[in-house]
């Protein structure tokens, strides 16, 4: 991941919202990545190789849900 910060406030919130996807994938919570989702330009889940060797890319015409994860529900 590349930002470029100019003020230390910026680095929490680019903090933020990688704990919000953070607590996505890792306790399939969504109550906190929600209401940033459309924030994200693109989300590239690079270990889900189930329909592309690259992996799977998530942007607004295929957005990152919950249900999409649920293969990875162990």
């Amino acid at each position: 991941m590349m930002v470029n910060l100019s003020k230390p406030h910026e680095m929490q919130v680019v903090d933020y919202y990688l704990w919000a996807l953070q607590r996505l994938y890792e306790r399939h919570e969504d109550k906190y990545f929600m209401p940033l989702a459309q924030k994200y330009r693109v989300i590239m889940d690079l270990d889900d190789r189930r329909n592309k060797n690259y992996g799977e890319w998530y942007t607004d015409s295929n957005p990152l849900l919950l249900d999409k994860l649920k293969w990875f529900v162990g």
